[in-house]
């Protein structure tokens, strides 16, 4: 009777995460058709809506660069991890790249500020359905994750109903309902950290003991800020062991072989590859804050949705709040091993949070705890009873909220994806051979284009006139085109090239300005 129970369970859970998945994906599909169809109406008034069944996808910002990193890579059969840089005729010793914030410089080269790990992997899915390819393979990576958290809950002898509201919460209230249309690490990160959690909970061997150690491992493989949960980790398998077996620090030392097996090859491949046992992300300009702007950056963007931090508190994590405010420190002691286990990642958040010495801190997004939000989802529901009204008041403003999370994300990213597209289609139509970016606005507007053969470099250390010059020098009579988004700050002073250049045309939206110039023959 027990097992035909469970076996009804475990189609159900099945059935819901399949059905959630194609929904998704579904909706998804429709939602970038229907963005592009109306953008393409919207620069040439000759496409009738009810004719056009067109389809065009392409990932944009650092997706689109993420994108780019796997062309480049392709292009030079994968042995080769430096990018190729558009501009390099007229900027051979990379002076005008260093403020871009999607490549970097070093020892004469030019490196993508993203983890290569991910373009290799990535590519595989490209195979078959091109970018699409990578949406479709990371919504069945949260299929995945989905399903070990149904595994967990059953572990910790969660209530059947509580675990498919756990399920729906963490596939339609965090980040993981919208970040499955981009192209993030985030996501297979996130995939590791459940298999190994999972694995570890099942009461495994010591063979699976130290899997679980080398995927934890492989998570600093994607981004060096992760090593705070492999400190963690030891920890966590002692809290998982102690009421186990007689010596449960042969168990973590298991653990921390498995962890050093996949960490320090990685450590070694870094530094051959890019000449930094951190990785590429070593490289990336950091802005450091004080404590107190952290604070007040951090309290901002907990009720301020700004454009330029997509995963504020308020509106992507509500799940968080209500998993950090049912901690009951005073009943840890109390609770089994598995319980004590999972608390332990909780402690990575809020030193994340203290010790980043960079700006993104001041959001809880996708950057350092995306990998987490299941286990924040799956100890809510643990700790959580519904045997009063109180409680149940709560949880109906948790999935209010939820709801309201989701709607608001998802026509949020969508919102940029349709600004990211109208640009890209109005400069795919530009024919200019050199193309000036102005800012990261326009930039991130380029995705594949960046790499489409024309000469497109940023101008941030010389000015405008020094760039035309020297352009002009090169190659007289070339025609060029200056981008510049709406975001850049001060605006261009194009009076500056008047006299070597003359306005062709002019193009511009909501969001991006395009001006095209000719050559004056003097």
């Amino acid at each position: 009777m027990i097992k035909f129970q469970s076996l009804n369970e475990k189609k159900i859970v099945l059935l819901l995460i399949v059905f959630s998945t194609f929904f998704s994906f579904l909706i998804g599909i429709f939602q970038i058709h229907k963005i592009h169809k109306k953008n393409l109406i919207e620069l040439n008034s000759e496409i009738d809506p009810k004719t056009f069944y067109g389809f065009d996808f392409h990932f944009y910002g650092d997706a689109g660069f993420k994108w780019i990193q796997i062309q480049d890579l392709k292009s030079k059969n994968f042995k080769d991890i430096t990018c190729s840089y558009p501009g390099k005729e007229f900027d051979p010793n990379f002076v005008q790249t260093k403020k871009t914030g999607v490549i970097t410089i070093q020892n004469e080269s030019c490196y993508y500020l993203f983890p290569y790990a991910l373009s290799y992997i990535m590519y595989f899915p490209t195979i078959f359905w091109g970018q699409i390819g990578i949406m479709v393979f990371q919504h069945i990576l949260v299929g995945f994750i989905l399903y070990w958290m149904f595994q967990i809950g059953k572990i910790l002898k969660l209530d059947f109903w509580k675990i498919i509201l756990s399920l729906f919460l963490i596939r339609f209230g965090t980040s993981y309902g919208t970040s499955v249309f981009d192209l993030e690490e985030h996501i297979l990160t996130g995939f590791l950290f459940l298999f190994a959690s999972y694995r570890l909970l099942l009461k495994p061997n010591k063979l699976q003991i130290w899997m679980s150690g080398f995927c934890i491992g492989l998570l600093f493989l994607f981004r060096p800020e992760t090593c705070v949960n492999v400190l963690v980790y030891p920890l966590a398998i002692y809290n998982l062991s102690v009421d186990r077996i007689k010596n449960p620090m042969s168990q973590v030392k298991i653990a921390i072989f498995g962890i050093v097996s996949s960490i320090l090859p990685i450590l070694l491949l870094n530094q051959v590859l890019v000449h930094h046992p951190l990785g590429i992300k070593a490289f990336d300009p950091i802005h450091y804050v004080s404590f107190g702007e952290r604070i007040v950056g951090l309290i901002r963007n907990l009720f301020y949705y700004s454009p330029f931090y997509f995963n504020p508190l308020l509106f992507q994590m509500p799940i968080l709040v209500f998993a950090l405010f049912q901690f009951r420190f005073h009943q840890y002691q109390k609770e089994s091993s598995e319980i004590k286990f999972l608390y332990t990642f909780l402690w990575a958040l809020p030193i994340l949070i203290l010790v980043s010495p960079t700006s993104a801190t001041y959001y809880l997004g996708l950057r350092f705890a995306y990998f987490l939000y299941p286990i924040f989802v799956i100890l809510t529901f643990h700790t959580v009873h519904l045997d009063t009204l109180n409680k149940k008041i709560g949880f109906g403003l948790l999935y209010g909220w939820s709801i309201v999370t989701l709607i608001l994300s998802f026509n949020f990213s969508f919102l940029i994806y349709k600004g990211y597209d109208l640009n890209y289609t109005l400069l795919k139509q530009n024919k200019t051979e050199v193309v000036l970016v102005r800012d990261m606005g326009a930039l991130m507007s380029l995705s594949d284009l960046y790499l489409s053969g024309k000469n497109i470099l940023t101008f941030e250390e010389k000015s405008l006139i020094e760039m035309s010059q020297e352009i002009e020098k090169l190659n007289p009579d070339t025609e060029i085109s200056i981008i510049q988004s709406r975001y850049s700050g001060a605006p261009i002073q194009l009076g500056q090239i008047a006299k070597a250049y003359s306005l062709k045309s002019k193009i511009e939206n909501a969001s991006i300005s395009v001006y095209k110039y000719s050559s004056i023959k003097h």
